[in-house]
């Protein structure tokens, strides 16, 4: 391969309900080789937008490594989830920290979870999926050891706004009269308090960072239930 070879960068998201970035990358390049044969240099760098697909680019970029763990689907029923683990970073600035034995970086995609793949099989349910399964996998990773978390939203079943995960970690929405709220987007017509008292300790000193690529607020036209809603078997009346 001379100075002048050509080098081909194959940098793929996911192609939703076909393949994985990882695969789209090795599909691209096996196809650019083909043609191309020897006369370029090709490089295969899977990338995510905080769905699908982030965990692996991460830890392919990383060099980092994957543990399964239980957890739930948002529909409740039990599967396992992975997280993925990275180099330690320093929480204030970002810059990866070299020192040996530091505690690493937890990377968790909720789809994982309550991602809308997990419950292909069954008819979408918008008002009742839950990411309890969420809340899960950032015990896991607690549990593990992790000096920070970044959670990857993207690519979810729910629309609890995140209420399942916080049960999961300890907290509890109650009604009016003190009782616990239904899981699920349903429940939230009820809440009328949230009780943090049972949050667990270790998440005051561990930073949770959150990736996605939207800016979506919580509610009005461009809300997250009425823009994802949709997308998670929401009707008008849902949203």
């Amino acid at each position: 391969m001379s100075e002048a070879t050509p080098i081909v960068v194959v940098a793929p998201d996911s192609l939703k309900g076909s393949c994985g970035a990882t695969e789209a990358a090795r599909a691209l390049a096996a196809g650019m080789r083909s043609v191309l044969g020897g006369s370029a240099r090709i490089l295969e760098i899977p990338l995510a937008d905080g769905g699908e697909g982030t965990l692996d680019a991460l830890v392919a970029a990383w060099g980092g490594r994957v543990e399964w763990v239980d957890t739930t689907d948002a529909l409740g029923r039990p599967r396992r989830g992975r997280i993925g683990f990275g180099p330690a970073h320093d929480a204030a600035s970002t810059a990866i920290i070299g020192a040996a034995g530091a505690a690493p970086t937890a990377i968790i995609e909720a789809a994982d979870a309550n991602g809308l793949p997990a419950v292909a099989d069954r008819p979408l349910r918008p008002l009742d999926a839950d990411s309890f399964g969420v809340g899960a996998l950032i015990l896991g990773a607690l549990d593990a050891g992790a000096g920070e978390i970044l959670l990857c939203i993207g690519g979810s079943a729910t629309n609890d706004g995140g209420a399942g995960m916080l049960r999961a970690l300890g907290v509890r929405l109650l009604d009016a009269h003190g009782r616990d709220v239904a899981p699920g987007a349903r429940g939230l017509e009820r809440l009328h308090e949230v009780d943090t008292s049972g949050l667990d300790a270790r998440l005051a000193r561990v930073p949770v960072r959150i990736a996605c690529d939207v800016d979506n607020p919580l509610l009005g036209p461009r809300g997250a239930a009425a823009v994802f809603g949709p997308q998670k078997g929401a009707a008008p009346r849902d949203v």
